[in-house]
This record gives C-alpha cells, structure tokens and sequence, in this order.
C-alpha cells in the first residue's frame, strides 16, 4: 500500500491578516507601557483620575506614584510592607501605603515591629474607597503616572524589589521624555 501526502501551500492571505492583527495591537494589551515590561502581577487598565480623597492622604511631588492598600490583619501584606518601604528610598518615585482601618496607633507599632520607616500611618476607616477603584481584596496597589491610574495589582506583589526598581524608573523616565 502506497501512502501519499499532499503538501499544501500555507494560506498566506491567513499569515498576513494575522500579522496585521499582531501590529495593530497596542503595547498595553501585551502587558507593556512604552518600552518598560510591565512586572507580571500588573495589568494595564484605561487610565483613570487618581481620586481627591486618595491624593489628600499620600505625599510627594514625584510623577510616578505606587500606592498600596493594607491591613493589620493581612499576612501577605504585612510579607510585603517592607519591599513597599526599601522602594520608598527611591527618589524619582512615590511609594504610600494606605491602611484599611482607623487604627493609627497600632500601625505605628507594626512598622516599628517590621522596621518600617519611610511609609506614612496614612489610612480610610473601611474599604469603600478601595471597592471604588474595583478592587475587592486586599493587598491591592496602583500605578499613576501624572495623576493618571495606569496599572493595578491585587493581592501580594513576587516581582523582585529591583525589577519593581527597573520599572518603576523607566516609567519616571517615558513620562519625562513625553513632557519634554
């Protein structure tokens, strides 16, 4: 018994609308902003105002801003407060973390026990403020870029302090070439 294959031609028109596809995407939807790789945890979302009541409680002057929202109760984010406090030493970012619950006393106790030093007691009485950004856990962080929410995360950050360091700096650095 004899076996024929027939080779067939690959359907090019197929290949090229592929491709065309591929090229139309923007970077965003392929986990990038610009040129800086977007750690795994974060995802792109349509940029939004960072909320009045978000920027009363945070500091700093700096383009880029991470801010992070936990709890006392939270293990992972208690895991990783201090990550959040060696990226606070950084100068061309902001890094806050904002506590869920008014309990300022026993913030300031826990960062002595972690030996946090560079993140504000800054915190909201309940969640709601946090459920209003579609967050609906905790840790939960975002991103902005001049104001803009750009990025989010929920749950703990595994990116490494200097990949987070990396993106962070590329991100100050796109907004200042975009500015000048």
């Amino acid at each position: 018994m004899k076996v024929v294959i027939a080779m067939r031609k690959p359907l090019l028109g197929l290949h090229k609308a592929c491709l065309m596809i591929f090229m139309l995407l923007p970077l965003s939807a392929l986990g990038h902003s610009g040129s800086c790789p977007t750690p795994g945890e974060f995802r792109p979302v349509v940029p939004y105002e960072l909320p009045d009541e978000i920027n009363e409680r945070i500091a700093g002057t700096s383009a880029v801003k991470v801010v992070s929202f936990w709890a006392l109760w939270c293990r992972p984010c208690l895991r990783e407060l201090p990550l959040l406090d060696q990226l606070a030493n950084h100068a061309r970012f902001d890094i806050d973390a904002i506590h869920i619950g008014d309990e300022e006393q026993k913030i300031r106790a826990m960062f002595d026990r972690l030996k946090i030093s560079r993140l504000s007691t800054a915190h909201f009485s309940d969640f709601e403020p946090v459920r209003a950004l579609g967050f609906v856990g905790i840790p939960s962080t975002l991103v902005a870029v001049n104001r803009k929410v750009r990025y989010q995360t929920m749950g703990y950050i595994s990116t490494s302090e200097e990949m987070l360091e990396q993106w962070l700096v590329c991100l100050e650095k796109e907004q200042r070439n975009e500015t000048d």
